[in-house]
């Protein structure tokens, strides 16, 4: 089959070898037939005949580039679009390997330009032309579904960085809206199996893209082109989804998108697209139409929303005005005693590591193993730094703000559920001082969860106090673990109660932790007279603020 197709392509056929088929029906239709001839075949033993064939996803992307999204041939008589699109869809299969995928890109790139400059484009202008000229809506149907496989990896790979880039997620999201504009005040049920499956595949490829890279570019890309405006427009065909589809929607829009809500710019963007919908809103509620869990999943996403938006202009104007970078302290990684944040140098190979001086750092390097551990520090996903973790949120909020922001939500949050968090610690560590017991915070999931944990580094060294030992140094603990952390969090300030915090984003949305310390988070007078209370009586943090804006 690849040698025919060789004979054939344009760039290569030998005058005297296209004479032969000259006049006769393009090699296309015949290999596109023996295509077919091999899936029938596959379908009826139940095997991967055509799938695990090498060579067999790149012809079949060949063959669809060709025939599929040339739109001098869309309108032809005898059309070869749709069959080759299924074609390419079956031989991709529902679950693409990442062998199969690099065949997308050896056959995209064998056609032409790579993978991320040519299809990108091609796919849009197909569907724009069939949009445009009445084609048959089942076919962009069936590109978005292609593009769904695609990007449904749980592993990094650059065809889903390709099928996210020039502006595609944006383009999709605009073309279900734009269908929603002209099609669904007549949506019938005559309509809805040709409009259904294009929303229910586009939001999933939404969806997708919001975890095709460590960046939340898409996300906020999604939301300001309309994407939150798209969910309630299309809650009125939610209702005649099959069940499955329809908690299949509402479990992507909340595994998807409100776990990511702990990020400023996705915050920020989620808080605009709230504004626009009121303003265009008529006197009904978005989802009057739709189902009980559907309307039920819009109310806590915008409670969400706006509480935590609040929550995020007080901490934003706490921590930027009344406690700025410049007054506060950072630790040592080595000595872990604080020093001001302009006087520490992050360890140039890794970025993980900061210190006070050279001796430190050296010392650091020298006796303390990092040495060892640097290289593998470098590579480790796990091992998350907030400068790496987060320096690629967005514009419309700096790394200091993002974490800034994450720790002061955590903090907050816990202080809501301090009562059962006090009751868990009781019932499930009643041999643990509360002082030696952390908070773990998950926003991975939605709604987020809270647990406590005994820290060992805090037990041990009360163990090793009760023996007269007064400076007890653990380097037992694995590099980067909870109680390495931990240790350095003891050693800095005695009263800081460690929080691990969870957070998801990038390719196979991927958990990631980090930790901080919470001073005195367990002193209840303590934390009421700090905490960022937005609707009662300002804490202390705010009347500081008060009272320097009255100044002003």
């Amino acid at each position: 089959m690849q040698f025919l197709f060789n004979i054939y392509s344009p760039s290569k056929s030998d005058p005297n070898l296209q004479a032969l088929v000259e006049g006769k029906d393009p090699i296309s239709v015949l290999l596109l037939g023996v295509f077919n001839a091999f899936l029938g075949v596959q379908k009826a033993y139940s095997a991967n005949l055509v799938t695990e064939t090498p060579g067999a996803v790149r012809l079949a992307t060949q063959l669809w580039i060709r025939e599929g999204l040339d739109g001098s041939k869309l309108m032809q008589p005898k059309s070869l679009t749709k069959v080759a699109l299924l074609v390419f869809q079956v031989v991709l299969g529902d679950k693409p390997t990442s062998k199969a995928l690099d065949e997308v890109i050896e056959g995209a790139d064998a056609e032409g330009e790579p993978v991320s400059k040519r299809l990108p484009s091609l796919l849009q202008s197909y569907m724009r032309f069939t949009l445009d000229f009445g084609g048959d809506l089942a076919n962009v149907t069936e590109v978005i579904e292609a593009l769904v496989r695609m990007t449904s990896s749980n592993h990094s790979h650059p065809v889903s960085q390709a099928f996210v880039s020039q502006g595609m997620v944006p383009f999709v999201v605009k073309l279900i809206t734009s269908l929603d504009a002209t099609l669904p005040h007549e949506r019938s049920l005559e309509n809805a199996p040709l409009l259904n499956p294009m929303f229910f595949h586009g939001f999933q490829y939404i969806c997708n893209s919001f975890y095709a890279s460590a960046s939340v570019q898409h996300v906020v890309q999604a939301i300001d082109a309309g994407f939150l405006e798209v969910f309630v427009a299309w809650g009125i065909a939610l209702p005649s989804l099959t069940a499955k589809e329809h908690d299949h929607v509402l479990h992507l829009f909340s595994d998807s998108l409100i776990p990511l809500l702990v990020y400023l710019p996705v915050l920020s963007a989620s808080e605009r697209a709230l504004k626009r919908i009121d303003e265009q809103s008529t006197t009904q509620e978005p989802f009057h139409k739709s189902t009980e869990k559907a309307k039920d999943m819009w109310l806590k996403f915008v409670w969400t929303v706006e509480k935590r938006f609040k929550l995020s202009l007080a901490s934003m104007t706490i921590n930027d005005v009344v406690n700025p970078r410049s007054k506060r302290t950072f630790m040592c990684d080595n000595c872990c005693k604080s020093y001001p944040y302009s006087t520490l140098k992050a360890c140039a190979a890794c970025g993980l590591v900061s210190y006070c001086s050279k001796a430190c750092q050296t010392q650091h390097w020298k006796e303390k193993g990092h040495r060892e551990r640097c290289k593998s520090l470098r590579g480790d996903a796990n091992v998350v730094s907030y400068k790496n973790l987060l320096n690629k949120s967005g514009k419309s909020a700096s790394p200091r703000q993002v974490v800034t922001f994450i720790c002061d939500l955590a903090r907050s949050e816990a202080l809501e559920h301090m009562d059962a968090l006090v009751a868990l610690a009781k019932e499930q560590l009643p041999d643990v001082a509360m002082e030696d017991v952390g908070v773990e915070v998950n926003y991975g999931e939605f709604p987020s969860t809270f647990k406590v944990f005994a820290r060992n580094e805090c037990i041990q060294a009360r163990q090793a106090l009760s023996k007269g030992v007064t400076e007890e140094i653990n380097n037992d603990f694995p590099p980067e673990s909870r109680e390495f952390v931990g240790e350095m969090l003891r050693r800095s300030k005695k009263d800081q109660v460690q929080f691990n915090i969870v957070i998801r984003r990038g390719p196979g949305r991927r958990m990631y932790q980090c930790s901080i310390g919470v001073a005195k988070f367990w002193d209840r007078q303590y934390m009421e007279r700090r905490k960022l209370d937005l609707n009662g009586q300002p804490g202390e943090e705010l009347q500081k603020l008060e009272s320097l804006l009255s100044s002003l």
